[in-house]
């Protein structure tokens, strides 16, 4: 395929939906390329290490002008790119072909893609030279993402959207391009340590029907921690967390010792939680992950102590066994396993049940519990009604605001958190600080505030500031310091000059 063909299309989906985007993919011509095109849109090619600084003066030497000429048409235009576009007009009589850019972005070293890059760059046109420096620079910016080339897979290939969605949850994107395009197919074959994007909770009160239980269904404790995906490959113990990063170093002291001596020396994965106890082997409170979650060194990462429970399995001895119902991953599950390592599990039948042993969970300080339908398979990268949360209502409170932290980057001018707190009485106490919720509207309105509040304050006329937050739950630590789980920011409160009494969101 021509590049400059190729070029032209990325220039059009500027302007387009990915409706129109699809459209237009499934009415060219790659001629053999798809798999090119998809890796180049999907940007799987290896980072190059060259930078826009590099590029430019590369760009500037061949055309004997000064780098800053192109640095102030980059501030105009917006990228090196379109900068280069806008220069000069350029009508090459050589063909650039696809093939030709593949070698430039797959070079390997950094030297090598600079040589290939100037090699193309007087044989293309304006628009095929942006379009280049584009790749190479991997800021693209045309809609043409890893979104749109799994759309393009199914499309292209007669997967439905399910299937790619089942089989990215095993696979990158490099090896789902080429196993649908070289095999025709998509299996989802799980291996130890190699990541699978886990199945995910619905909130019960937001499912139509949620509540209306009449059948028989498995009822989890909800521990307050973090997801762990744990694997065994026969010869050491990974662990993940929900995203996909590996988090053993920071758990493998106390973690892969009672794992290892649970388990049976095969090749298996499994799902779980990960979360914090006392002394006493008790559940703790989430404030005391932190040093775990954000520590760097071994003695702040090991302050506080935590433990994992098992909930679910993938694979076993090498076999996959997420299409078995969860009766039967269960039963995998206890058998291969120590009791002491599993979720604590009931079976209920009816709504009372459910609640009674919501009841009990609350009580023994977890956070609450997940019914599971025992018939369903394991749903990868889904948010399923198969699996259904359920837990304290969200808190939702008036907060006084105490002081505030100034934002960096894109915050940077405003303050980007602010330290809350609300009444005891007429004692103050803290919830320390809500970062999130905001938008730049509110965070450029909220420091205006802020700083009025601040200054009435040295003229011994404090003007109380009143922000409305909600969050998951209040949390205790071991020094009986309260916190708010997932803060959000809701609104400004002009309305208000008392924040909330604890007692009010205690009850």
């Amino acid at each position: 395929m021509n590049f400059e063909d190729f070029a032209d299309m990325n220039e059009e989906f500027m302007s387009r939906t990915p409706t129109q985007m699809l459209k237009t993919i499934d009415e060219t011509n790659f001629a053999g390329n798809e798999k090119l095109v998809l890796n180049f849109w999907g940007k799987t090619y290896p980072n190059s290490g060259v930078g826009e600084k590099v590029l430019m003066k590369l760009v500037a030497d061949y055309w004997d002008i000064e780098e800053f000429v192109l640095e102030d048409m980059i501030e105009d235009t917006g990228s090196l790119a379109q900068a280069i576009a806008e220069w000069e007009n350029s009508f090459p009589e050589e063909v650039t072909y696809l093939e030709e850019v593949e070698s430039c972005l797959y070079a390997g070293s950094r030297e090598e893609v600079m040589k290939q890059y100037m090699t193309l760059f007087p044989n293309l046109t304006s628009n095929g030279r942006k379009w280049l420096t584009a790749f190479v620079l991997k800021e693209t910016r045309n809609g043409a993402d890893s979104v749109l080339v799994k759309k393009s897979i199914a499309k292209m290939y007669g997967f439905t959207s399910a299937e790619v969605k089942k089989a990215s949850t095993c696979l990158s994107l490099a090896e789902l391009i080429d196993q649908a395009i070289d095999t025709g197919c998509l299996d989802v074959v799980p291996t130890a340590g190699k990541f699978m994007t886990p199945m995910l909770a619905k909130d019960i009160r937001k499912v139509k029907g949620g509540m209306n239980i009449t059948s028989r269904h498995w009822c989890d404790y909800k521990y307050d921690g973090i997801r762990a995906q744990v694997h065994y490959d026969g010869n050491a113990i990974t662990i993940f967390n929900r995203r996909g990063d590996d988090i053993t170093n920071k758990y493998q002291r106390d973690l892969i010792p009672i794992i290892d001596a649970a388990s049976d020396p095969v090749d298996w994965i499994v799902d779980g939680e990960i979360y914090p106890i006392d002394a006493n082997g008790e559940p703790a409170s989430f404030s005391n992950m932190g040093s775990r979650i954000h520590g760097k060194t071994d003695d702040v990462i090991y302050r506080n102590p935590v433990t994992i429970r098992l909930f679910d399995c993938l694979m076993y001895g090498g076999q996959p066994v997420f299409e078995d119902d969860l009766d039967t991953r269960l039963e995998t599950l206890k058998m291969h396993f120590g009791e002491e390592l599993i979720a604590k599990t009931k079976e209920v039948n009816n709504l009372e049940e459910m609640k009674e042993y919501y009841e009990e969970a609350i009580s023994a300080g977890f956070e609450g519990i997940i019914l599971k339908n025992p018939t369903a398979t394991y749903d990868f990268g889904a948010r399923s009604k198969n699996w259904l949360k359920y837990k304290p209502p969200m808190v939702d409170m008036d907060c006084l605001v105490t002081g505030a932290v100034l934002g960096k980057g894109k915050r940077a001018g405003v303050y980007g958190s602010y330290q809350i707190a609300i009444k005891d009485g007429d004692n103050l106490v803290h919830f320390g600080s809500v970062g999130s919720g905001f938008t730049d509207a509110d965070l450029t309105f909220l420091t205006e505030k802020f700083n009025q509040s601040t200054a009435s304050s040295l003229t011994n006329e404090p003007t109380p500031m009143i922000i409305e937050v909600k969050g998951d739950m209040i949390t205790k630590n071991e020094q009986g310091e309260y916190g708010l789980r997932f803060p959000r920011y809701v609104k400004y409160r002009d309305d208000k000059s008392e924040p909330t009494q604890l007692k009010e969101v205690l009850e």
